[in-house]
């Protein structure tokens, strides 16, 4: 049977001219750790994963719940874009989420459980319309939402806004 170093498998996945990109926040100290190419994620636990960290060019272990996946876009301002970012777009307050069916993200903005009958402009429509006014302001993963659902954040935020 034929095994990969996790060092080979980073260099495939940047010969093939597409690096998946994560970002999670690390066991040890709560830290993020982004500018990552793979995650490894324990089939047999919901709570241990693990990134590959570029720079030290080994798997360093995350908190699961906290791993995101970077959109390939950026905001205004230059800052990436991460699933489960909170962004503002205009008077548009909502979290960037993958959508099953459209297989895209999207402004999750209405807190709905994505199905095949609900469909959304997916984020890089928007982007293209609306990239100057694409603003991230956090992350679900922020410690004032701890414990809250995405109709709670969006709530509040919505509130904070009027």
């Amino acid at each position: 049977m034929l095994t990969w170093s996790p060092a080979a498998i980073f260099i495939l996945f940047q010969m093939s001219g597409h690096i998946a990109k994560y970002r999670g926040k690390r066991c040890d100290n709560d830290e993020w750790l982004i500018d990552s190419g793979l995650i490894y994620d324990d089939e047999f636990s919901n709570h241990r994963a693990s990134i590959f960290d570029c720079a030290t060019g080994n798997f360093e272990e995350v908190r699961a719940g906290t791993v995101s996946q970077f959109t390939g876009l950026h905001d205004c301002n230059g800052k990436e874009i991460y699933e489960l970012d909170i962004i503002r777009l205009r008077t548009l307050v909502g979290i960037v989420m993958w959508h099953p069916y459209m297989t895209a993200f999207y402004i999750n903005a209405d807190a709905r459980i994505p199905s095949i009958n609900n469909t959304y402009a997916t984020l890089g429509e928007m982007w293209k319309s609306y990239r100057h006014d694409i603003t991230v302001i956090g992350n679900v993963f922020e410690p004032q939402y701890t414990g809250k659902t995405y109709e709670q954040v969006l709530n509040e935020l919505n509130k904070s806004r009027r």
